[in-house]
């Protein structure tokens, strides 16, 4: 997407919701105006009310009248990914996170506007819907009052520790937020993304949370909560954990994994990527992934690595961490949790996997796993032993766990459930069911000679530590059991 200013400059995001017709929404400003168009090539258009019928990509533009508009916090956008670019009385407007795909900009300031006439610039490729129609994007531009202030995205927890948690949300306004935690808080300032790291949180406990947001100068207030979260137990504590991956594309699936994943209240959640279909589809995140799952993501504490899918998308760092800078560790309960992006440069000389063998090397812990999108073994599509990633993976990474006695590496990627047993001794488990398009086994028997299990169902896989022991079963949403496999501790 070409440069698109937003005033103030924040970071925004949309407000997940298809382009919606202009004559559906309420105090459109640009209900009762017809747009022109032109070739964007011309450097002195002629306006016409027609599209024109050369190709190549076309301006329109919108001239309507307001009579005031000093009782608006902010304006709402919508109109389509096509769109290249657009001007507000001759202002460029900045997309929210560069490289993202909007179909809704919000936070948008209203002194971009005028008393009297205004006019609203598009740049679009032209598009056709049925034989040879031309569509022309459906644009909006929809006023907000302090009245409507609210949560775009509600609570998104990140990644915790022994003492701390990390939480984001966005709002549909540039507000700020609020996080209060057993009465201490945190300030975000005027944004529409808000990302918040609570310390000196006591180990172990449960803790509530809200967040409110507030516009200055206007006494509007919106809050959510509370919200219940815990940090991490400390070692020798029995807790349970689940490591789930893939659930873009089919939203109700995801919903109903998510579901079944909070009934079992684990303290984390290693989510092993491909959150959304298109992760620079910024729409799709609220309709994919947050918005269908909201207990998950305000309760359990959740350590991501990114996948294909998320296309480097700047989102999910902007508002919590995850894996897409490299790797990260963590440790909880005598368990040391290692996260990868399997897409960098895994070789033998490479600095990730010199960090990989200090990392493993310097552990304590009674079990280790590591997590990325990308498995080294899989009976899938995505099993070709000839690709990077699962060479690098397989060649590379698992002879490193092996040394230092890892527990299991944990993937995604392909969709389906599978335990594998290599001779190199570490399990390696496929989780990628957590609502994506279901894949079957390839028909060769030879790609993965290593399977012990495998099902091609919706699911995740739930661990529980006690003690010298770590037990996972793989399980269905409705609670049927594919599979186990228990450990013992790698220390004695």
């Amino acid at each position: 997407m070409k440069s698109l200013l937003l005033f103030p400059v924040v970071l925004a995001l949309c407000v997940g919701t298809q382009a919606i017709a202009a004559d559906t929404l309420p105090k459109n400003l640009l209900a009762e105006a017809k747009p022109q168009f032109c070739l964007a090539a011309e450097s002195q258009p002629i306006w016409k009310d027609k599209l024109p019928k050369e190709g190549g990509p076309i301006r329109a533009r919108w001239v309507f009248s307001i009579a005031e508009f000093n009782v608006w916090s902010s304006l709402t956008m919508y109109t389509s990914p096509s769109v290249e670019s657009c001007l507000v009385n001759g202002t460029r407007v900045i997309p929210p996170l560069k490289g993202m795909r909007y179909a809704t900009l919000p936070g948008i300031s209203p002194r971009l506007l005028r008393a009297g006439l205004n006019t609203l610039e598009i740049e679009f490729a032209i598009s056709k819907r049925g034989k040879d129609k031309p569509a022309v994007p459906d644009v909006a531009i929809v006023p907000l009052t302090p009245a409507d202030l609210d949560f775009q995205t509600e609570p998104i927890l990140g990644d915790a520790g022994l003492d701390y948690f990390t939480v984001g949300c966005r709002t549909n306004m540039p507000a700020e937020v609020t996080l209060q935690v057993a009465g201490r808080s945190w300030e975000s300032p005027a944004g529409l993304i808000h990302s918040f790291r609570a310390t000196e949180i006591q180990t172990g406990k449960v803790q509530s949370y809200t967040l409110t947001a507030h516009l200055a100068g206007s006494g509007a207030k919106k809050s959510i909560g509370p919200f219940r979260v815990s940090t991490l137990p400390l070692s020798g504590q029995p807790f349970r954990f689940v490591a789930l991956g893939d659930s873009r594309t089919f939203p109700k699936d995801w919903a109903r994994v998510a579901h079944a994943v909070v009934q079992k209240n684990p303290t984390l959640v290693l989510f092993s990527g491909d959150m959304v279909t298109d992760g620079r589809e910024d729409r799709l995140w609220d309709e994919e992934f947050f918005g269908v799952a909201k207990p998950f993501f305000a309760t359990i504490p959740t350590f991501y690595v990114v996948g294909n899918h998320e296309q480097g998308s700047p989102l999910m760092g902007s508002l919590v961490p995850v894996a897409g800078s490299g790797h990260w560790k963590a440790t909880a309960g005598g368990v040391l949790f290692i996260g990868i992006d399997g897409a960098q440069d895994w070789a033998a000389s490479s600095a990730n996997l010199k960090w990989l063998e200090t990392t493993l090397k310097a552990s304590g812990e009674s079990f280790i796993f590591v997590c990325s999108h990308y498995p080294p073994w899989s009976s899938g599509f995505h099993g070709a032993q000839h690709e990077r990633t699962s060479m690098e993976a397989r060649d590379n990474i698992l002879p490193l766990m092996k040394k230092y006695r890892a527990t299991a590496f944990i993937a995604g990627h392909d969709h389906h459930y599978e335990r594998s047993e290599p001779p190199e001794g570490v399990t390696v488990i496929v989780s990628g069911g957590a609502g994506a398009p279901l894949y079957p086994k390839v028909p060769n028997p030879w790609q993965n000679p290593h399977s012990k299990a495998f099902e091609w169902k919706h699911h995740f896989c739930l661990f529980t530590i006690n003690g010298n022991q770590c037990a996972m079963q793989a399980l269905t949403p409705e609670g049927k059991l594919l599979d186990s496999k228990s450990w013992i501790e790698r220390i004695q």
